[in-house]
């Protein structure tokens, strides 16, 4: 039993907030295209799991840009009419005050960039980008285009 809890990852779906479960059963919190806000309580929370239980959070923000975001639109098909978007594609002004306490601060631009790690070739579509991180933590930089104007 031993071997294999030593050699398997296994994932669960967090599907309500943060208070609803427990940091010392996981190794890592993935926050995937996060788009909701988030309560005072959960934030305590999450800073609690992360600086006193070891709670590794990885985060995968897509952009937001309040100005940028009113001049997109798109046909949706099933109410046949145009829709302008109330949001980019996730809430860093939430997500810049959950993370704070980390020293940590997502910009406003969106960014895009090709880029290759090792022999493998990638395209950042269209994302965020530091404004400040810790120095202490560790991330990946690449050079991209502000495509925000």
């Amino acid at each position: 039993k031993q071997w294999y809890q030593r050699r398997v990852a296994i994932t669960a779906g967090l599907s309500t907030h943060f208070e609803c479960f427990d940091a010392k059963n996981y190794g890592y919190l993935f926050l995937v295209d996060p788009e909701d806000a988030y309560f005072e309580s959960e934030i305590r929370k999450l800073n609690e799991d992360v600086n006193e239980k070891g709670l590794n959070l990885v985060v995968f923000a897509d952009w937001y840009n309040g100005p940028l975001v009113k001049h997109i639109k798109f046909y949706d098909e099933n109410t046949k009419q145009w829709v302008v978007l109330q949001g980019g594609g996730s809430n860093v002004p939430a997500l810049n005050k959950l993370l704070a306490a980390h020293g940590v601060i997502l910009g406003d631009k969106v960014w895009h960039g090709k880029f290759s790690v090792g022999p493998h070739a990638m395209e950042y579509g269209s994302g965020t980008s530091l404004l400040s991180f810790p120095k202490r933590k560790k991330y990946r930089l690449r050079l991209c285009v502000d495509t925000t104007a």
